[in-house]
């Protein structure tokens, strides 16, 4: 078959190189089958047609000039195929959460509303019914039961609200910060360490552990120590060598 020019093709009725529409960058057996987009306004191939746009269902690939499909659970998308902007409603995953389509919103963060899941409110931990009817609070605040709100009591991070002693509690010497209750640290006080078990500590509890901004991160494999970082072998696990450059081999 003989080779055209840019934005013509070989037409088996004719034998000769034939226009392509003028909306096709390329074409293949007719004038309007575009095979590549690129011209004006119409820069994006779908069903063999350049367009303006992509029909639902489509995301605009500006890289690669066409549509590209969404992923199976998306009405629509944006950025990428899987980062749905709305939800199929002919299938189970119809509820939109997050960018994603699923089938039953997460449990006590969120409500179903719409057809989506929304979130709880910023004030809430976990709510039901509604995004405001707040059902638990974080730690530094208190719940009203009756309005089914939460009340900002204590310090952030720093204290928590005992609801039997109806006060805040500082966190628990020597954390700095602490969640959940006054002795589970998050981090620690000067020239104390956070370990694993959240209990601040004046040295990491293993030593397979090294201390990186004050918290007792696990050497990766296959060191059995480490030094400065979780990748700089000090000592080397069963069957490995040591070598110069503090990896195990």
């Amino acid at each position: 078959m003989k080779e055209c020019s840019l934005s013509r093709f070989y037409s088996e009725k004719t034998k000769k190189c034939e226009k392509c529409d003028s909306t096709c960058l390329s074409c293949a057996g007719t004038s309007s089958t575009c095979t590549d987009c690129g011209i004006g306004e119409n820069l994006y191939l779908h069903n063999k047609k350049c367009g303006k746009s992509c029909p639902d269902g489509y995301l605009e690939d500006s890289n690669k000039n066409q549509c590209v499909k969404c992923a199976s659970r998306c009405l629509t998308c944006t950025q990428r195929p899987d980062k749905c902007t709305s939800c199929k409603q002919d299938n189970q995953f119809k509820l939109f959460y997050k960018d994603s389509c699923t089938d039953k919103c997460p449990a006590k963060i969120s409500v179903q509303m719409d057809g989506r899941c929304k979130e709880c409110d910023g004030s809430c931990k976990t709510c039901s019914h509604l995004p405001s009817q707040c059902e638990t609070c974080e730690e530094y605040m208190k719940l009203d039961p009756i309005r089914k709100t939460c009340k900002f009591m204590c310090v952030p991070e720093k204290q928590i609200y005992s609801e039997k002693k109806q006060q805040c509690e500082n966190c628990n010497y020597p954390c700095e910060k602490c969640e959940g209750n006054i002795s589970k640290c998050t981090s620690c006080v000067s020239n104390f360490l956070l370990n694993k078990n959240s209990k601040c500590d004046k040295e990491c509890a293993d030593r397979s552990q090294v201390a990186i901004n004050g918290v007792c991160k696990d050497c990766e494999e296959p060191c059995a120590t480490c030094t400065g970082t979780t990748k700089a072998c000090s000592s080397c696990n069963r069957n490995y060598l040591l070598h110069r450059n503090s990896q195990c081999v």
